[in-house]
């Protein structure tokens, strides 16, 4: 035996496919990586704008001067006396609430007829079968 041999040749061989096995981690990172700076990107894209105000001037516009002020303290008299505003009288809103109810009841009770008479109809033709 030679001792400028190159490999030991009690040593195992090589094992076959090491090689693909590395591309295809190498290639599978490259992936990662790619797919990964893709939705980086995508993600800094300018959003848009959702929700829209509506404007009703253009130009805001400016209160009224005030009046000048007077310089004298005189108190004036009142004309009448102010007299207490009495509140509104409540719409019909209870009558119009009183007659839709009327009417969702007796719509309620036509359907109950109408299911009854059904359910009559039903167990007769069972009772003709049978």
């Amino acid at each position: 035996m030679s001792i400028a041999t190159s490999y030991n040749e009690f040593a195992p061989p090589p094992s076959p496919g090491m090689r693909k096995s590395l591309a295809l981690a190498f290639l599978a990172h490259v992936l990662l990586i790619v797919s990964l700076s893709l939705v980086v990107q995508w993600r800094s894209a300018p959003q848009e704008v959702i929700a829209q105000a509506e404007l009703w001037a253009r130009v805001p516009v400016e209160a009224a001067p005030s009046a000048p002020a007077v310089e004298s303290e005189e108190v004036l008299p009142s004309t009448a006396p102010l007299k207490p505003q009495t509140a509104a009288p409540p719409d019909s809103n209870k009558e119009s609430d009183i007659a839709l109810e009327k009417k969702k009841k007796e719509e309620l009770d036509k359907t109950k007829k109408e299911l009854e008479k059904q359910k009559a109809r039903a167990d007769k033709d069972q009772r003709a079968k049978d």
